[in-house]
């Protein structure tokens, strides 16, 4: 058996690794002997290994935490409560980034003796966190936060986002994907606060906001490039079209807004030209949307159009024909009208396409994939339909 050398190195490095992790109460000078990129590796393996235990919080103190460490990342572990997370603020002033995944016993109370000293961090994660409502963000004064995700945070509310904000006017991204308890009221803090610092907003099953909060958004965040929708569905075409007249959107998601679907007009005659990521996933849209969408978003090259029953192989040879040589993603599952002349339209002209999907799409037979055994200059749309067949 032939080893290549990076592959040994990093195989001898995760052992060492573990081995720690296994024997941590064996070692006494690891503050000065492991580096800080070892020792926030040793953190979050000990926590995913539920090894994170309060007997060994001495250990993990005077061999693991100091003001120089910049980077915790915590997984997965009910271990993780807010003793440690008091310990964390004590010990990593200088803390830049901190992400606190599915720990089950963190509450706000937690995070606040944690965010009291963290006057540093740059990037927060705080993903399914179920038990915060976000009363700590009260005691979060950190200027240089830019980047927030609270994924899965299902009991945030209003309140929370609104001291986050308050408190940290430089953030540019905020993910709030899930926190159902979020109304349009929060989304007007994010937008009264942040402002044209704002570049990326996911507001994706926030299922309470409705075109009150984009016309705040369209009011305010003059620089959005990112807004991800999917299943927020109450927004109309009213919202979507103030968001898209006022900022430079280039990505966008717009799955399951159901209430988009009962109306003739899906806000094509404003499309933004900026566009460059569209996602419709169970949105459906008339068959007047293609013809607008090719001519006004000559940019796009990753498009998701799945489970709409309007797209037809006229209307998909249409986009392709047009937007086709650009497309390096191009998502059409569970489409049950197209066949295999939309795969031939592909395979004619969608040259630069490394990543296909058309599961469940059941007029295709994949007949036209055979042309590609002589075509050599298709090969990269080949393996990719190759990628997208395995799972139909």
């Amino acid at each position: 058996m032939v080893y290549h050398s990076s592959e040994m190195v990093k195989s001898l490095s995760d052992t060492a690794l573990d081995l720690i992790c296994s024997k941590i109460t064996h070692f006494e000078c690891l503050q000065s002997s492991v580096t800080s990129q070892h020792k926030t590796e040793i953190l979050k393996r000990l926590s995913i290994h539920q090894r994170l235990t309060r007997e060994i919080y001495t250990i993990v103190k005077n061999q693991l935490l100091s003001p120089i460490l910049q980077h915790v990342a915590l997984q997965q572990s009910p271990q993780v409560d807010d003793e440690f997370l008091k310990l964390l603020g004590e010990c990593c002033a200088g803390l830049k980034t901190l992400d606190v995944i599915s720990c089950s016993g963190v509450t706000d109370k937690g995070l606040e003796l944690a965010f009291k000293n963290l006057t540093k961090i740059q990037s927060l994660q705080l993903i399914g966190l179920g038990k915060i409502a976000g009363t700590c963000f009260q005691f979060l004064l950190s200027k240089s936060l830019h980047i927030v995700n609270l994924k899965y945070c299902e009991n945030l509310i209003d309140d929370g986002i609104a001291a986050l904000v308050q408190n940290c006017q430089a953030i540019c991204s905020l993910n709030l994907f899930g926190c159902s308890k979020i109304t349009d009221i929060g989304i007007e803090f994010i937008a009264g606060y942040l402002l044209g610092k704002l570049d990326t907003l996911i507001c994706s099953n926030v299922s309470k906001i409705t075109d009150t909060s984009l016309i705040a958004i369209a009011d305010r965040c003059y620089n959005l490039k990112c807004l991800k929708l999917h299943g927020c569905t109450k927004v109309t075409s009213t919202g979507l079209r103030a968001v898209f007249k006022a900022c430079p959107i280039s990505t966008t998601d717009l799955s399951y807004c159901y209430a988009l679907s009962k109306e003739t007009d899906i806000v094509s005659d404003c499309l933004p030209a900026t566009l460059s990521r569209l996602i419709l996933r169970g949105t459906q849209v008339p068959t007047s949307f293609y013809e607008t969408l090719v001519s006004r978003c000559k940019n796009i090259h990753t498009l998701k159009l799945c489970g709409i029953q309007s797209l037809t192989d006229e209307a998909a040879s249409q986009i392709l024909e047009t937007i086709g040589a650009r497309l390096e993603n191009l998502d059409l599952s569970w489409c049950g009208t197209v066949t295999d002349t939309t795969l031939k339209s592909v395979i004619d002209h969608c040259s630069n396409l490394t990543k296909l999907g058309l599961s469940f799409c059941k007029g295709i037979t994949g007949e036209p994939m055979k042309e590609l055994t002589f075509l050599s200059r298709k090969k990269q749309a080949k393996k990719a339909y190759k990628a997208s067949f395995a799972g139909l």
